[in-house]
């Protein structure tokens, strides 16, 4: 019984906590999520293309670093993959962030943007603790298109720019 209280208040914090991030990475990168939200929402398919080669070939980089780096004892070669694993962690945050803001603009049209992050929040977080379909297909989705629509976003600004 024990097991089961302490699973419900694992799943009560992260539900609270995850709500709490997205909600203040929307509000303090307001432009560069709406940036990446619109990415996100105009090309989807384009964006889970790229999210997913990046996502494979940028973390094969960092697991070759770190994997190089504990078999020869040589831990300074470890800092490579580590940075990249931190880049990539990185956009995966302002990735889900966005698709976050989507949903939240989906469910709640009319609403403000701190209303549109909490149900966002809420509506991705509860969904993706569904056994097994959220763990294992919701979740890879969300965050690997989110992560393409930051390399989308990223692209198309510099060449906006110049």
């Amino acid at each position: 019984m024990s097991d089961i209280i302490g699973a419900l208040l694992a799943a009560i914090g992260l539900l609270v906590t995850l709500t709490a991030f997205f909600t203040v990475t929307e509000l303090l990168f307001p432009a560069r999520i709406e940036r990446i939200r619109e990415v996100a929402d105009e090309q989807p398919g384009r964006s889970l293309l790229l999210g997913s080669v990046n996502l494979l070939f940028f973390g094969a980089i960092a697991l070759v670093f770190i994997g190089v780096a504990e078999d020869t004892g040589m831990d300074i070669l470890a800092l490579p993959g580590l940075l990249i694993a931190g880049v990539l962690a990185l956009a995966l945050a302002f990735g889900l962030t966005a698709v976050v803001q989507l949903l939240g603009e989906r469910t709640t049209p009319g609403g403000s943007r701190l209303r549109r992050s909490i149900s966002g929040s809420l509506g991705l977080i509860l969904a993706c603790l569904t056994p097994f379909i959220g763990w294992f297909a919701l979740l890879p989705y969300a965050a690997i298109l989110g992560l393409g629509a930051v390399i989308l976003a990223l692209v198309h600004g510099r060449k906006r720019s110049t």
